[in-house]
């Protein structure tokens, strides 16, 4: 068969495909459903059944989550307000109380968190495993490269509309496919090995790669445990798990807010007020910095109305910020140190505080 007959069936098909889609109504059908995404109503059913998203295209509120992103990104385009900050703006402009921690949405989320540099970087990873993977699939095993070419413009178009990116049961078959199809084959480049000395600089660069996440690690874990123990009224274990915490790493504002929600509860205002501005310095932009300032500050005595309102200003959508802007309104010293233990005590209850994040 001639390239030129090859060609025309090729084309032939094609424009049977598309006949065929427009005779069964698919134009109307994609239209119809376009706009019940953008409608942004919920999937989920009054009982809470999941399900309705298999056969419902609606985004189940994710347009909300992407201006948030956009607004931000827009705020701060060339540096962002940094990684993991998605939280925070959320909290900050979101228009209705919904908890979330992710933009829904990977390249959105880089551009509000780390701007224009962010954004750039990931598209030229993408761009490089994408180009790489276009490359293989012109060789012998086009069929191989093809279909994983394939498979990675799913995973990025799906990283556009989710966050499920960021489990490794998905990713992890993304970038092994990348690594296969960036890895020398043939030629020069096949049989290239670096040199003794290359090889050592590499393995210090691994190790030195492979601090950071260890001290995450061994910090997470004794946070963990420190919140669980916080809100069993255990305040023995939670401030010994809350300082090893911070021993691993002692720039998250987390184990010093455990330490002064527990001086609070040992009656030791003082105490509780120095941890809780240690945990307002590490994270400023945190509603749950200033709120427990605010209650630490009334303990002692000392006006907390500004770290109020400024977890109000925060977090406007939050019942506890409100509670607390309300609450502190009196300018009584007495007042203050009663109500800052309600306070407490409704925060500990869990209806609206998280002190490690999902």
């Amino acid at each position: 068969m001639s390239a030129w007959t090859r060609r025309g069936a090729t084309i032939a098909a094609v424009v049977a495909i598309a006949a065929a889609g427009v005779a069964l109504g698919l134009p109307h059908a994609a239209a119809r459903d376009w706009s019940r995404f953008m409608a942004g109503t919920s999937t989920q059913s009054a009982s809470g059944d999941l399900r309705g998203r298999l056969t419902d295209p609606s985004n189940d509120g994710r347009t909300d989550l992407w201006r948030v992103a956009l607004h931000a990104f827009a705020a701060a385009p060339l540096h962002g307000h940094g990684a993991g900050t998605y939280q925070t703006l959320w909290e900050r402009g979101r228009p209705r109380f919904i908890y979330t921690v992710n933009a829904h949405s990977l390249y959105l989320q880089a551009m509000a968190e780390l701007g224009v540099p962010g954004l750039a970087l990931l598209l030229i990873l993408l761009a490089a495993v994408f180009g790489g993977m276009a490359r293989r699939a012109r060789g012998k095993q086009r069929s191989l490269y093809g279909a994983l070419l394939a498979a990675g413009v799913v995973w990025a178009l799906r990283a556009g509309v989710d966050w499920d990116w960021e489990m490794p049961v998905v990713t992890l078959g993304f970038f092994a496919a990348a690594g296969l199809a960036l890895s020398p084959r043939g030629g020069k480049g096949a049989h290239w090995a670096p040199t003794r000395g290359a090889r050592l600089a590499l393995g210090l660069l691994c190790l030195l790669g492979a601090v950071l996440p260890v001290t995450i690690i061994g910090s997470q874990r004794p946070l963990a445990q420190a919140e669980r123990a916080l809100y069993a009224a255990n305040c023995t274990a939670a401030s010994s798990a809350a300082l090893s915490s911070i021993g691993w790493l002692d720039v998250r504002p987390e184990p010093y807010e455990i330490v002064g929600y527990c001086d609070l509860q040992r009656g030791q205002p003082r105490e509780a007020l120095a941890a809780m501005h240690e945990a307002a310095r590490l994270d400023p932009e945190s509603w749950e910095t200033y709120y427990g300032l605010a209650l630490a500050q009334g303990a002692a005595g000392i006006d907390p109305r500004g770290s109020a309102a400024r977890a109000l200003q925060l977090n406007p959508t939050e019942p506890l910020t409100h509670r607390a802007v309300k609450a502190f309104a009196a300018a009584s010293p007495l007042a203050w140190v009663a109500r800052s233990q309600a306070l407490r005590v409704a925060a500990l209850a869990g209806e609206a505080l998280s002190l490690v994040p999902s």
